[in-house]
């Protein structure tokens, strides 16, 4: 497998949360922009459990063990 650099367009590395609004569905997205991992939470539960679990520390964990291990 080669290294390749991720391209992505359209969307920002990063925790995004939106439609927190009242009326609005809630989404939350978040984009590694060293690996590309997309992971997207949606609807009020679905965001709040995401966002308990600390979804960035929680990645770049998991990326930077696999940057090493390769």
């Amino acid at each position: 497998m080669t290294d390749q650099p991720v391209l992505i367009t359209g969307i920002r590395a990063g925790l995004h949360i939106r439609g927190i609004d009242r009326g609005d569905t809630p989404i939350a997205d978040y984009l590694c922009g060293r690996c590309g991992h997309h992971h997207r939470a949606t609807g009020r539960d679905e965001v709040t459990t995401f966002l308990r679990t600390d979804p960035v520390a929680s990645h770049h964990a998991e990326c930077l063990a696999a940057s090493t291990a390769a």
